[in-house]
């Protein structure tokens, strides 16, 4: 599972090794805006994007896939705290969200 908590930090990035190859992710939160990419050589997790105490709209490699408090597109998504979690996650992919709430 990738959960950043970003606490008072605009950005993170790390590299390490699991049981199914490497996993890398990298994330910049931004006055309103947040970025998140992972990269997996190999096996399937979840990813959690936090949505900073708003409703957002939620993009993945630029396709809208949460929004107005649902998934969007056959994704396989829920709520997580603050944050949504994406199940099912594999490769190399981009969660984004930018500006207002969905509402």
């Amino acid at each position: 599972m990738v959960a950043p908590r970003t606490a008072d930090l605009e950005w993170a990035q790390g590299r390490v090794p699991t049981p199914d190859g490497g996993l890398a992710v990298r994330w910049e939160r931004g006055t309103d805006s947040f970025v998140l990419t992972v990269v997996s050589s190999g096996g399937e997790g979840e990813v959690v994007v936090p949505l900073s105490g708003r409703s957002r709209r939620v993009a993945m490699d630029g396709r809208i896939v949460w929004e107005r408090g649902r998934p969007v597109g056959g994704i396989d998504a829920g709520t997580h705290g603050d944050g949504v979690v994406f199940r099912g996650v594999r490769g190399t992919h981009t969660f984004a969200w930018t500006g207002a709430t969905d509402d």
